[in-house]
């Protein structure tokens, strides 16, 4: 069929189909829980990558960068090259003896954590840059312990960052 040849019906009856909604449900509820566990990873690293100068760190950096160009189907050969290889071999009986393998919802779910996770991880670096250290350092001195600091002044001015960097890993999860 040629696409001008399918009409309006038909197409709405295609999206009706039992199937089409149920991959859709499985993308967005997959989509969801991928983003939440990717912005509970994406802060703290975020943040360390904007604070602290490691050695190794450019090492770091290229592995977060990664996945950025990576096109999503090489990101998906290499976990299955990577579980059917020797060393991915004892990870992924693991995975299977706890019921968990790539083509279930939970190896859905870390694919697309994969694939997205970079994407926060750059967007929460550049807003932890873009807030002044000055304020945490006043906030210790008010007597703020470092968890407190971040969780009052650091975080706050965070948020459109953290918004951002969410609205890109779920849109390139789903």
């Amino acid at each position: 069929y040629l696409i001008s040849e399918i009409s309006t019906g038909e197409i709405v009856e295609i999206l009706k189909s039992k199937e089409v909604l149920r991959a859709m449900k499985l993308s967005v509820i997959t989509s969801l829980i991928s983003l939440g566990i990717v912005v509970l990873f994406s802060v703290p690293v975020g943040y360390a990558l904007s604070r602290y100068r490691v050695p190794g760190w450019a090492v770091v950096n290229a592995i977060v960068d990664a996945p950025l160009v990576l096109p999503p189907v090489v990101i998906g050969l290499s976990l299955l090259a990577f579980f059917g290889s020797p060393i991915g071999a004892p990870l992924r009986d693991a995975f299977r003896a706890a019921g968990f393998s790539l083509i279930s919802p939970g190896g859905i779910v870390m694919c697309q954590f994969l694939v997205s996770v970079s994407y926060c991880i750059r967007a929460m670096k550049v807003t932890f840059d873009s807030v002044d250290t000055r304020l945490e350092h006043v906030a210790y001195t008010l007597g703020c312990s470092p968890w407190g600091a971040f969780r009052r002044v650091t975080f706050p001015l965070a948020r459109n960052g953290l918004i951002a960097g969410g609205v890109m890993a779920w849109a390139r999860a789903i």
